[in-house]
């Protein structure tokens, strides 16, 4: 969506967002764009996080590896069926930090972390991706690789 089509014309930046969610809808496995980090303040309802580290890829999702070994490509499944289909059978190895986040929580998701949310309720919050000196290398990196990765 543009920020044209919101009626807030170029004052809302690329990279924060106001969401307001149902229940059971949520976001996909992913990790943040540009080797960002992210915020998310939650002001109504409750969400269900799901998190890997970098180097760990997670279960039920299906990748795209180059020569080098690197992650070219990723395809996850919506959360509501991660959650009902593979979260039950993972072995305790392999489950994910996982949390409840209530109204009045902020969440703090390091870059190149793996997550993916679901709402337990309808929810709002906000959220906003962001460079530090923890994680400039990494987007600069990131920046400078972009061609080279595809979100499906």
């Amino acid at each position: 969506v543009s920020t044209q089509s919101t009626g807030l014309g170029k004052r809302r930046p690329s990279y924060r967002w106001f969401l307001v969610g149902s229940a059971r809808s949520g976001t996909p496995f992913h990790i943040d764009p540009n080797g960002t980090s992210a915020w998310n303040a939650l002001l109504v309802g409750q969400k269900r996080w799901a998190l890997y580290p970098p180097d760990v890829p997670p279960p039920g999702v299906n990748f795209i590896y180059g020569k080098d070994g690197s992650i070219k490509s990723f395809k996850a499944m919506n959360p509501l069926k991660w959650f009902y289909d593979v979260y039950p059978t993972l072995p305790p190895t392999q489950l994910p930090i996982e949390f409840t986040q209530y109204p009045g929580d902020m969440v703090y998701v390091p870059a190149g972390w793996w997550h993916t949310v679901i709402n337990l309720s309808e929810t709002v919050s906000v959220t906003q991706n962001f460079v530090s000196d923890n994680n400039l290398c990494l987007t600069l990196t990131w920046l400078y690789n972009q061609d080279q990765i595809e979100m499906i």
